[in-house]
């Protein structure tokens, strides 16, 4: 398990320092955004799930090839932004299902997991 720890990371650290870089207002929405887009991908590939007893269950081997491929895509938005400026950027976040208005992003998880963690955050 240690080993897929650098391949989680190095995709949410690329995929942070792009919103960061890019986005107009990155301090206030970096680690939601990031956040909700790995959660996305993780729900996605299946490697992360909610039991029948409501325990998160989170299977980094399950998603270590998906999130290799991520990280390479992340970096070629980078590449691109670099050449091209930031729409490369906001059209990953559309293309990812994120609503961008003005300068702020948002993007609900219809997924029963998305929707446990949403309730479980308010309820504290």
């Amino acid at each position: 398990m240690s080993s897929d720890a650098p391949t989680v990371a190095n995709v949410l650290v690329a995929d942070r320092v792009i919103r960061e870089a890019w986005l107009k207002r990155p301090y206030a929405q970096v680690d939601a955004v990031a956040a909700r887009q790995l959660l996305g991908l993780l729900i996605r590939w299946r490697a992360i799930t909610l039991t029948d007893t409501d325990q998160v269950r989170l299977n980094l081997t399950r998603a270590r090839s998906r999130l290799t491929e991520e990280l390479e895509r992340v970096r070629e938005l980078e590449r691109r932004c670099l050449r091209e400026g930031s729409e490369a950027a906001l059209n990953y976040l559309r293309e990812s299902g994120w609503q961008i208005i003005g300068k702020n992003c948002h993007r609900e998880s219809t997924s029963r997991l998305g929707r446990y963690l949403a309730w479980s955050s308010v309820r504290r």
